[in-house]
């Protein structure tokens, strides 16, 4: 502990119970994801000597957290073994962190044990201890950094460690410089000079050189997966509303981290310390940030490291914890966790598979643990035993070409013969610069893009066979960087034209076409059910169809066949003014190549009559179709 005090024998037992709970609760609740295998296919690819690439024909960086992926590429080394290397390598860095909180910052045996109880009590700490994403190594660094800081008490931290401890932190994730500079700028405060400037270029100077190497080696200053979730084109206010709903969600879903991340930040302030209010005005600049990129898909996944990082300042206050207070704090923490979801040192063979709920948000531990969950490995079982893996498998001996939303478990296991496209655009770098439509739905953290016409194509036989023209340039461009010789002249004047800004106008001319237009009459056959969607040639593009008539129609229903696997708006306008608009939604049943749906026109269309229509695509796979349009049943106005 901080000041190393004696403590009652029985508290000294109750810390190492607890402490022999934690790893318990851990073993119990080891999982992993299919987003932790973005980067395990990246580490595969590197270590047969294909480079740091996701598909091994381009450089593509997919992965948000370079130091992570190199901590387990080590390990993978050394063991020859990914899946449980992985796990187990997340939990020891989360014993670690808890063990550098109490050894360094708990200020005794009470605030140790308040520690452990506070941080079993919360669902997102637990879950991302291992899970195989970055969290635990983002753990450790929080709790180095606030060892530095903390145990200066008032004298001024180390420059150096801290600029270091923060790059770290950056080249872990990069939004979690957010949590450190707060600091920065209080110790260059105390100091003013220019050896602190020193200092802080060296501590930075590990993340400086990523930076470097990326741009170098992939063509860009940030991650792939930068661009695919922040050039969405979705409205800022959409986002920061769905943000605070991943906020607002959480009270009910995991109210104890909740509780602890808003009493961390509030001790802060009552409780004096120029590092202890930078601190919090960390957690609080990460924590807005949160909201304005629109939170997470994954509950709890951004709230692990604030409710860490909120912890280290409850337990750091000096001479505070008696026993009253550890009893009061761990009851009312115990209590309020059971208001929440199923509490993670609860039995998890008992945690129901939920799906993804009406807000787009998921309990991703609950999803995944039935396939990747430690306790239920056995030893004639491949990992990860999912469905996933085995299809991307197959791919290996099929066409090796896979279109997914889901391409962690499926890349892993097609290797790097097949080329997995994203749909989402994680993995693509033309895909992930292209905003979603307007009229396209979205959940957050899957901005699902639609394949330009002649894409697959274009990636199957290495030849741009893109038709649009200014798409066609872009893609030549886009590939000089992600294919081109590194030091080519060709691939720099690239890499110079797309970050200049002058390739935008390309991508805004592709995104601004007008959408098809055909005449009424042209779509009146009717397609067969069940056939092949584009066998007749009926594709349409992502930015839609246009149906126009000659004459005002007039009707109560309409009959349209499209693409089964897809969902579209329908707007009808009449004399080029929006009457109102339909939805058609996904199929049900019978669910394969056309399907025909009947909808109704809306009573605004039935009354004064329409003589067009627009037919978007909502949501579907990236490929769009409509067979045929027809008015079915006249309206009581056309009779009349």
């Amino acid at each position: 502990m901080a000041e190393q005090r004696a403590g009652w024998p029985p508290e000294r037992l109750i810390l190492w119970i607890l402490g022999g709970l934690g790893i318990a609760v851990l073993f119990r609740t080891a999982w992993m994801s299919d987003d932790a295998y973005i980067s395990y296919r990246v580490i595969e690819n590197f270590l047969s000597g294909h480079g740091l690439r996701w598909n091994v024909v381009e450089r593509v960086q997919v992965f948000t957290h370079p130091l992570w992926l190199f901590v387990i590429m080590l390990f993978r080394i050394i063991t020859q073994e990914l899946h449980f290397t992985a796990m187990f390598v997340s939990m020891a860095a989360t014993i670690a962190s808890v063990w550098i909180a109490i050894r360094r910052l708990a200020t005794g045996y009470l605030a140790a044990i308040t520690a452990l109880v506070l941080l079993l009590c919360s669902k997102a700490f637990i879950d991302y201890s291992s899970s195989g994403l970055e969290n635990p190594l983002s753990f450790v660094l929080v709790a180095l950094l606030g060892a530095t800081v903390f145990s200066a008490r008032d004298s001024i931290a180390s420059p150096f460690r801290v600029a270091l401890l923060v790059a770290l932190l950056g080249l872990n994730r990069l939004d979690l410089l957010l949590i450190g500079i707060p600091l920065l700028i209080v110790i260059f405060l105390q100091q003013r000079s220019w050896r602190t400037i020193r200092d802080y270029a060296l501590g930075f100077s590990p993340l400086i050189f990523w930076f470097i190497f990326a741009t170098v080696y992939y063509g860009f200053f940030f991650p792939n997966t930068y661009y695919a979730k922040t050039w969405t084109g979705v409205n800022r206010t959409d986002l920061v509303r769905q943000g605070l709903t991943y906020m607002i969600d959480h009270i009910g879903f995991d109210p104890a981290t909740v509780l602890l991340i808003a009493s961390g930040i509030a001790s802060a302030f009552l409780f004096r310390g120029h590092y202890r209010r930078a601190w919090a005005t960390g957690i609080i600049l990460y924590l807005v940030y949160v909201v304005s990129v629109g939170g997470d898909f994954m509950y709890g996944r951004f709230l692990s490291v604030p409710v860490l990082a909120s912890v280290i300042l409850l337990v750091s206050i000096g001479g505070t914890w008696t026993r009253s207070h550890v009893g009061i704090a761990a009851a009312a923490c115990v209590a309020i966790s059971f208001l929440g979801a199923k509490p993670s040192y609860m039995t998890i063979k008992e945690i129901d598979r939920h799906g993804i709920n009406s807000k787009g948000m998921v309990d991703e531990r609950a999803f995944y643990f039935e396939k990747t969950g430690l306790l239920v490995a056995t030893r004639d079982t491949r990992h990860p035993d999912h469905p996933w893996w085995e299809s991307g498998r197959r791919e290996q001996d099929e066409d090796q070409y896979i279109e997914t939303s889901v391409i962690g478990f499926i890349g892993m296991g097609g290797g790097p013969r097949v080329h997995v496209v994203d749909r989402l655009g994680l993995s693509e770098p033309l895909l992930a610069r292209m905003p979603v439509l307007p009229h396209m739905a979205w959940r957050i953290g899957h901005f699902q893009r639609s394949i330009p016409e002649g894409y697959r194509e274009t990636i199957q036989s290495g030849i741009n066979e893109i038709a649009d023209s200014n798409l066609h340039l872009y893609i030549d461009h886009l590939w000089n960087i992600t294919r081109g010789p590194i030091f080519s002249r060709e691939r720099w004047q690239s890499i110079w034209l797309w970050h200049s800004g002058q390739l935008d106008t390309l991508m805004t001319a592709y995104l601004n076409r007008p959408p098809l237009e055909l005449p009424w009459d042209s779509l009146s056959t009717p397609a067969k059910l069940h056939g092949v969607w584009n066998i007749d040639g009926r594709s349409i593009p992502p930015n839609g169809l246009i149906l126009r008539s000659d004459t005002m129609l007039f009707g109560a229903k309409l009959e349209i066949s499209s693409d089964h696997n897809d969902q579209y708006w329908v707007r009808f306008y009449g004399d080029g003014i929006l009457r109102e608009e339909s939805r058609i939604g996904t199929c049900r049943q019978n669910c394969r190549g056309i399907r025909y749906d009947t909808i109704p026109v809306p009573e605004t269309a039935q009354r004064d009559g329409f003589d067009a229509i627009e037919i978007l695509p909502r949501m579907g796979d990236g490929y769009y179709s409509v067979g045929h349009v027809r008015v079915i049943e006249p309206s009581e106005t056309a009779q009349e």
